[in-house]
């Protein structure tokens, strides 16, 4: 609403707003502000890719970071990101996978704006074969190449978890993703 207040008037502009999704209050605010607004959903014919393998594990939440760890193993990515809800969750899982000699890097909405895009670089070179993150990496990023997508903890909606697992099975590539739920997501 700020910097609508600070634009011309909404007969003298051209506004169109697009994005992979739209919550309730940015319709609310997007209809409010403009001229004969119009909403035009484009559905997928499935919500998540075809080409993505998913899997789901039920581990007690004491197993859940020796099955990540067995399963990284076992899997050997080539590059993986690994989705958890909190920042503190991310930092642990960055700190056991980086003690066990894995090139693992840290992405959380406190990251810096310079160091998140040295991070992504990096992971996008190869330089990283891991990144750990928060949401703040589910959207709005296009990283090539990802194979594998592990969720830690479980998104709070399906919309998140669409929108996590999409960052594997890109451009016509398979993806493998891989989800812990642990009783504090599945009871």
């Amino acid at each position: 609403r700020w910097l609508f207040r600070r634009m011309p008037a909404a007969d003298q502009r051209l506004n169109m707003l697009f994005s992979a999704t739209l919550s309730y209050r940015v319709r609310e605010l997007a209809f409010e502000q403009m001229n004969n607004a119009e909403y035009v959903e484009v559905e997928p014919e499935q919500k998540t890719g075809h080409r993505i393998k998913e899997e789901l594990f039920y581990p007690s939440n004491e197993e859940k970071m020796r099955l990540l760890q067995t399963l990284i193993e076992e899997e050997w990515p080539d590059r993986a990101i690994i989705f958890a809800n909190t920042k503190h969750r991310c930092e642990d899982i960055w700190g056991h996978l980086a003690a066990d000699g894995h090139r693992v890097g840290l992405l959380t909405g406190d990251v810096a704006q310079k160091k998140r895009l040295r991070i992504l670089d990096d992971f996008t070179k190869g330089n990283l074969d891991i990144l750990v993150a928060t949401d703040v990496a589910a959207r709005g990023l296009h990283i090539p190449s990802v194979t594998h997508v592990f969720n830690y903890d479980l998104p709070d909606d399906c919309e998140d978890y669409v929108h996590r697992i999409g960052r594997t099975g890109r451009a016509g590539a398979s993806g493998h993703s891989i989800s812990l739920a642990c009783e504090e997501y599945a009871l």
